[in-house]
Protein backbone atom coordinates (compact mmCIF):
# COMPACT_ATOMS: atom_id res chain seq x y z
CA UNK A 1 0.00 0.00 0.00
CA UNK A 2 2.90 2.80 0.61
CA UNK A 3 4.51 1.77 -2.03
CA UNK A 4 1.36 2.72 -4.12
CA UNK A 5 0.99 5.60 -2.12
CA UNK A 6 4.40 6.42 -3.21
CA UNK A 7 3.70 6.07 -7.10
CA UNK A 8 0.34 7.96 -7.16
CA UNK A 9 2.58 11.25 -5.15
CA UNK A 10 5.20 11.20 -7.50
CA UNK A 11 2.80 10.91 -10.21
CA UNK A 12 0.93 13.87 -9.33
CA UNK A 13 4.12 15.73 -8.38
CA UNK A 14 5.48 15.47 -11.77
CA UNK A 15 2.03 16.44 -13.15
CA UNK A 16 1.89 19.11 -11.26
CA UNK A 17 5.41 20.61 -12.02
CA UNK A 18 4.63 20.13 -15.50
CA UNK A 19 1.42 21.63 -15.37
CA UNK A 20 2.95 24.52 -13.67
CA UNK A 21 6.08 24.87 -16.60
CA UNK A 22 3.76 25.10 -18.92
CA UNK A 23 1.74 27.67 -17.82
CA UNK A 24 5.83 29.55 -16.56
CA UNK A 25 6.09 28.78 -20.86
CA UNK A 26 2.32 29.94 -21.84
CA UNK A 27 2.77 33.80 -19.38
CA UNK A 28 6.24 34.13 -20.38
CA UNK A 29 5.89 33.65 -24.21
CA UNK A 30 3.06 35.66 -25.10
CA UNK A 31 3.53 34.96 -29.00
CA UNK A 32 2.45 31.29 -28.40
CA UNK A 33 -1.41 32.90 -27.93
CA UNK A 34 -1.82 35.92 -30.29
CA UNK A 35 -1.21 35.64 -33.92
CA UNK A 36 0.61 38.83 -34.64
CA UNK A 37 4.02 40.64 -33.42
CA UNK A 38 4.81 43.86 -34.31
CA UNK A 39 8.18 45.95 -33.12
CA UNK A 40 8.14 49.91 -32.28
CA UNK A 41 11.26 51.14 -30.39
CA UNK A 42 11.54 48.75 -27.18
CA UNK A 43 8.15 47.64 -27.15
CA UNK A 44 6.84 44.60 -28.75
CA UNK A 45 3.02 44.78 -29.32
CA UNK A 46 1.23 40.90 -29.62
CA UNK A 47 -2.56 41.51 -31.08
CA UNK A 48 -5.00 39.15 -33.34
CA UNK A 49 -6.20 42.18 -35.12
CA UNK A 50 -4.63 44.32 -37.59
CA UNK A 51 -2.80 46.90 -35.01
CA UNK A 52 -3.87 50.50 -34.91
CA UNK A 53 -1.31 52.98 -36.08
CA UNK A 54 -2.35 55.55 -33.10
CA UNK A 55 -1.00 53.06 -30.53
CA UNK A 56 3.12 53.57 -31.10
CA UNK A 57 2.33 57.20 -30.76
CA UNK A 58 0.40 56.69 -27.38
CA UNK A 59 2.98 53.87 -26.75
CA UNK A 60 5.73 57.02 -26.99
CA UNK A 61 3.91 59.24 -24.78
CA UNK A 62 3.68 56.84 -21.92
CA UNK A 63 7.32 56.33 -22.48
CA UNK A 64 7.54 59.78 -22.16
CA UNK A 65 5.57 59.84 -18.87
CA UNK A 66 8.18 57.09 -17.83
CA UNK A 67 11.23 59.52 -18.06
CA UNK A 68 10.06 61.08 -14.77
CA UNK A 69 11.16 57.98 -12.96
CA UNK A 70 14.41 57.44 -11.23
CA UNK A 71 13.91 53.60 -12.28
CA UNK A 72 13.62 54.62 -16.20
CA UNK A 73 16.26 52.34 -17.66
CA UNK A 74 15.98 53.26 -21.86
CA UNK A 75 17.31 49.55 -22.64
CA UNK A 76 14.08 47.89 -20.98
CA UNK A 77 12.37 45.82 -23.45
CA UNK A 78 8.06 45.34 -22.73
CA UNK A 79 5.37 43.16 -24.24
CA UNK A 80 2.64 44.67 -24.68
CA UNK A 81 -0.62 42.52 -25.23
CA UNK A 82 -3.47 43.44 -26.25
CA UNK A 83 -6.90 42.07 -25.46
CA UNK A 84 -8.41 41.25 -29.31
CA UNK A 85 -9.44 37.49 -29.25
CA UNK A 86 -6.49 36.28 -27.76
CA UNK A 87 -6.23 33.43 -24.77
CA UNK A 88 -3.52 35.38 -23.37
CA UNK A 89 -5.32 37.89 -21.50
CA UNK A 90 -7.91 35.67 -20.32
CA UNK A 91 -5.35 33.47 -18.63
CA UNK A 92 -3.38 36.55 -17.00
CA UNK A 93 -7.24 37.11 -15.68
CA UNK A 94 -7.72 34.16 -14.47
CA UNK A 95 -4.15 34.12 -12.37
CA UNK A 96 -4.44 37.64 -11.65
CA UNK A 97 -7.78 38.70 -11.36
CA UNK A 98 -9.79 41.26 -13.31
CA UNK A 99 -8.74 44.98 -13.88
CA UNK A 100 -8.20 47.49 -16.88
CA UNK A 101 -4.61 45.80 -17.43
CA UNK A 102 -1.65 44.58 -15.34
CA UNK A 103 2.27 44.93 -15.51
CA UNK A 104 4.53 42.39 -14.17
CA UNK A 105 7.64 41.63 -15.11
CA UNK A 106 8.08 42.83 -18.26
CA UNK A 107 4.68 42.85 -19.83
CA UNK A 108 1.97 45.10 -19.63
CA UNK A 109 -1.42 43.27 -20.43
CA UNK A 110 -4.48 45.07 -21.33
CA UNK A 111 -7.91 43.83 -20.24
CA UNK A 112 -10.22 46.08 -21.20
CA UNK A 113 -11.49 47.23 -24.64
CA UNK A 114 -9.23 49.78 -26.52
CA UNK A 115 -10.37 53.21 -28.40
CA UNK A 116 -6.96 54.29 -29.69
CA UNK A 117 -8.78 57.19 -31.51
CA UNK A 118 -10.54 58.37 -28.33
CA UNK A 119 -7.34 57.10 -25.65
CA UNK A 120 -9.34 55.23 -23.32
CA UNK A 121 -9.84 51.55 -22.19
CA UNK A 122 -13.57 51.12 -21.27
CA UNK A 123 -14.05 47.95 -19.02
CA UNK A 124 -17.71 47.36 -17.57
CA UNK A 125 -18.95 51.05 -18.51
CA UNK A 126 -16.02 52.65 -16.89
CA UNK A 127 -12.98 54.44 -18.75
CA UNK A 128 -9.54 55.03 -17.96
CA UNK A 129 -6.95 57.84 -19.63
CA UNK A 130 -4.89 54.78 -22.25
CA UNK A 131 -1.32 56.86 -22.01
CA UNK A 132 -1.70 56.82 -18.30
CA UNK A 133 -2.98 53.09 -18.05
CA UNK A 134 0.12 52.37 -20.18
CA UNK A 135 2.92 54.52 -18.28
CA UNK A 136 0.86 52.84 -14.62
CA UNK A 137 1.29 49.63 -15.58
CA UNK A 138 4.88 50.11 -17.74
CA UNK A 139 5.95 51.43 -14.39
CA UNK A 140 5.36 48.49 -12.29
CA UNK A 141 7.68 46.20 -15.00
CA UNK A 142 10.25 49.33 -14.11
CA UNK A 143 10.23 48.77 -10.32
CA UNK A 144 10.11 45.26 -11.13
CA UNK A 145 13.37 45.88 -13.40
CA UNK A 146 14.89 47.78 -10.33
CA UNK A 147 13.97 45.76 -7.50
CA UNK A 148 13.87 42.08 -8.53
CA UNK A 149 11.38 39.10 -8.24
CA UNK A 150 11.99 38.71 -4.53
CA UNK A 151 11.10 42.57 -3.55
CA UNK A 152 8.36 43.26 -5.98
CA UNK A 153 4.77 42.68 -5.59
CA UNK A 154 3.38 40.34 -4.70
CA UNK A 155 5.90 38.72 -3.69
CA UNK A 156 6.86 41.75 -1.53
CA UNK A 157 5.12 42.62 2.05
CA UNK A 158 4.77 45.91 0.04
CA UNK A 159 2.40 48.81 1.37
CA UNK A 160 -0.17 49.56 -2.14
CA UNK A 161 0.03 53.09 -1.15
CA UNK A 162 3.46 52.57 -2.43
CA UNK A 163 3.48 50.22 -4.92
CA UNK A 164 0.29 51.58 -6.26
CA UNK A 165 0.66 55.39 -5.39
CA UNK A 166 4.25 55.60 -7.30
CA UNK A 167 2.69 53.95 -10.43
CA UNK A 168 0.18 56.92 -10.02
CA UNK A 169 2.32 59.43 -9.66
CA UNK A 170 4.07 58.66 -12.90
CA UNK A 171 1.10 57.99 -14.66
CA UNK A 172 -0.98 61.45 -13.94
CA UNK A 173 1.38 64.36 -14.86
CA UNK A 174 -1.10 66.41 -16.17
CA UNK A 175 -1.69 69.61 -13.93
CA UNK A 176 -4.66 68.94 -13.14
CA UNK A 177 -3.76 65.21 -11.71
CA UNK A 178 -0.88 66.05 -9.90
CA UNK A 179 -3.00 66.06 -6.25
CA UNK A 180 -1.19 62.12 -5.36
CA UNK A 181 -3.67 61.68 -2.75
CA UNK A 182 -6.93 62.62 -4.92
CA UNK A 183 -5.36 59.78 -7.77
CA UNK A 184 -5.06 57.46 -4.98
CA UNK A 185 -8.53 58.14 -4.01
CA UNK A 186 -9.61 57.54 -7.60
CA UNK A 187 -7.62 54.33 -8.02
CA UNK A 188 -9.43 52.77 -5.02
CA UNK A 189 -12.99 53.96 -6.06
CA UNK A 190 -12.20 52.33 -10.05
CA UNK A 191 -11.10 48.99 -7.78
CA UNK A 192 -14.23 48.50 -5.58
CA UNK A 193 -16.21 49.43 -8.87
CA UNK A 194 -14.42 47.03 -11.05
CA UNK A 195 -14.38 44.43 -8.03
CA UNK A 196 -18.25 44.89 -7.31
CA UNK A 197 -18.67 44.39 -11.00
CA UNK A 198 -17.04 40.87 -11.31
Amino acid sequence: MKQKIKKWTLRLTVTGLFIAGLLLILILNPILTYANKTTHKTFTIYHNTKLDPLLTSQLDNANDLLKTSEFYNDKLNLDICLNDGSKYTRLIEIIGGRQFARGFYDKVVLFGNANFKENYVELQGYKWNLTQLLAHEMTHCLQFAKFGFWKSKPIANIDNWKWEGYAEYIARQNTNQKDLIKNLDRLNQSDKIVGNNI
